[in-house]
Order: C-alpha cells, then sequence, then structure tokens
C-alpha cells in the first residue's frame, strides 16, 4: 500500500513539473537577447537553476502509478464504507443489498460566474488520459428491506482527511425521483435522489471539463437500478 506522503507528491507532481523549463527559457533569453554582462550573468545563472532542479526532479521522481492510486481510492472508499455503518448504528445483516458508493470531484466556481466550473480542487490527469481527484464528495447507499440509509463525506486523499460528515434516512414510499441525469450547472452527469418533502440528495459525477471514466458512471447507474427495484418491491407490498 502506498503511502500519504506518496499520494501527495501524486498530485504534487503537475505542479512543479513547469519550474524547470521556466528557469531554461528565462536563461537563452537572457543569454540570446541580453547586451550586458549582468543580463548575460543571469542567464548563465538561470540555465544552471534549470540544469539543478532537473537533477532534483530525477533523484525524487515519482515512484507511484495511476494503478497505485486507484487501489489506495479504493481502501479509503472501503473504510468509508465501514465508518457508515457505524455512524448510521447499522448491522451489515440487515442489508438487502450491497452497498454502493457515490464518488464525485468538488468543483469550484469561478467567482465571477457561479455556472462556470474553473477548477476541481487538486486533480491529475493519468497517463490513461483519465482525471484523478484529491478532493471528492463521497455518498454511500445502504439499502434496508423499507428505507434507504445514506452517509456522505468529504474525502481528502492528500491529507487521509475525512470531514462534512451527515446521515440521511428516507423511506422508499418518499423518494419520488431517482436519476443519473445531464445538469447544466455542471454541464454534466448528476447522481439525485428527491424525496416528497423536497430533501434529497444530490452527487455531481462529472462536468465537460473534467470527464469521469465510464465505470464512475457505469456505478451510479447500477445504484439507481437497484433502489429503484427496491421501490417497486415497496409499492407491491
Amino acid at each position: 500500500m502506498i503511502t500519504e506522503k506518496e499520494v501527495k507528491k501524486y498530485f504534487n507532481s503537475n505542479k512543479v513539473g513547469c519550474i524547470g523549463p521556466c528557469f531554461f527559457g528565462l536563461g537563452l533569453c537572457a543569454l540570446i537577447g541580453g547586451d550586458s554582462f549582468p543580463e548575460h550573468l543571469f542567464g548563465i545563472f538561470m540555465l544552471i537553476a534549470g540544469i539543478a532542479w532537473a537533477v532534483f526532479l530525477t533523484r525524487n521522481s515519482l515512484k507511484i502509478t495511476d494503478s497505485d492510486v486507484d487501489l489506495y481510492t479504493e481502501e479509503q472508499l472501503k473504510k468509508l464504507q465501514e465508518k457508515g455503518l457505524q455512524k448510521l448504528s447499522l448491522d451489515e445483516s440487515e442489508l438487502v443489498a450491497n452497498s454502493f458508493v457515490i464518488t464525485g470531484p468538488i468543483f469550484v466556481f469561478d467567482k465571477n460566474d457561479k455556472n462556470k466550473i474553473v477548477t476541481a480542487g487538486d486533480i491529475r490527469k493519468g497517463n490513461d488520459h483519465r482525471f484523478r481527484f484529491a478532493l471528492l464528495k463521497v455518498a454511500v447507499l445502504y439499502l434496508l428491506k423499507e428505507q434507504l440509509m445514506i452517509y456522505q463525506a468529504r474525502l481528502n486523499l492528500k491529507d487521509n482527511l475525512v470531514d462534512h460528515e451527515s446521515t440521511e434516512e428516507y423511506f422508499y414510499s418518499d423518494i419520488v425521483s431517482l436519476t443519473t441525469a445531464p445538469d447544466d450547472k455542471y454541464d454534466g452527469e448528476v447522481f439525485t435522489i428527491m424525496t416528497s418533502s423536497g430533501s434529497g440528495l444530490k452527487v455531481p459525477l462529472s462536468s465537460s471539463a473534467f470527464p469521469r471514466d465510464k465505470a464512475v458512471l457505469n456505478q451510479a447507474e447500477n445504484t439507481v437500478l437497484a433502489i429503484r427495484k427496491m421501490l417497486r418491491e415497496a409499492k407491491a407490498r
């Protein structure tokens, strides 16, 4: 199992990779375009700094892979499934199906345009071209015979921190809407549960700027199908 320090390095590596090229660029500009000795000296200094930075990155190169981070994420989500049972005072024997885990990025919107997504916290685009998010909204859904129990939390993979925890309980008879559908606000798919009282759950799954892989969307769809089955059975009783 990889460490928290390695996960932090994984998400931070995108932020430091451009420093070396910047040093080299400044150095070359000063050497080629400079007319004075101080400018040439500055250029030499920048080139040396660029070389030093390249050596530093080589010695501290990332030793973990995208798959390592995926496995680490899965382990953290399993821990949240167990924690959710404790928070809800549930025993696994009370469940009529395996619990479902829905995850989504913590989107950040432009200060001047609340409908424009500008970032999703710390992210990294892997070698497989998939986005991975250090900050996740997590919802664990537990299916009982007559009701749906939900544990929510925010998972910070970089700091191994779980906060913003909450629990909800909905009787199947109170659920009026259950979908994974496009949402204009996020310009992407959103998992939504709504009840007759207006309360519910909403987890953004993706956006056009930060698409998710099919496995995540399929998990949400499978969750919808499983809960709809329980809704039909509850109404038939």
